[in-house]
């Protein structure tokens, strides 16, 4: 009688340990490029991400990538600004060392100033005698 795919002895089996061991891997990988990013960040100061790019020699999309779980993380944030680089000077966000400070808005409140001969939303004005 069979026991299934969910047994030991399955193929399955081989392929979970294969899967763990390239998840692995890619964990290595992302801990490496952050490392990397933050490394040009206290090298350099503040940067753009094709400074990043530049100063890092990885692809523009893993620093993308990177910055977006170091901002998750707390690790770098980005300046409110943004400030012209490169040769043409084009406007770009710069990102430096440090945690985001979080943003709350204020909340709003509403307050209804009413007319003395408004009645249409408040009824039928009367005078306290």
């Amino acid at each position: 009688m069979s026991k299934g795919p969910w047994s030991k002895g399955s193929p399955s089996a081989g392929k979970d340990s294969v899967v763990a061991r390239l998840r692995e891997a890619a964990a290595q990988e992302r801990l490496l490029t952050n490392d990397r990013v933050i490394a040009a960040l206290e090298k350099h100061g503040p940067l753009s991400i094709e400074q990043i790019v530049w100063k890092t020699e990885l692809a523009k999309s893993v620093v993308q990538n990177a910055i977006d779980r170091l901002r998750r993380d707390g690790e770098i944030r980005k300046l409110s600004e943004r400030r012209r680089v490169g040769r043409s000077g084009t406007p770009a966000h710069i990102y430096e060392l440090g945690a985001e400070e979080a943003a709350k808005p204020e909340p709003m409140r509403t307050v209804v100033r009413r007319h003395e001969q408004d009645v249409a939303l408040f009824g039928e004005y009367r005078r306290a005698a």
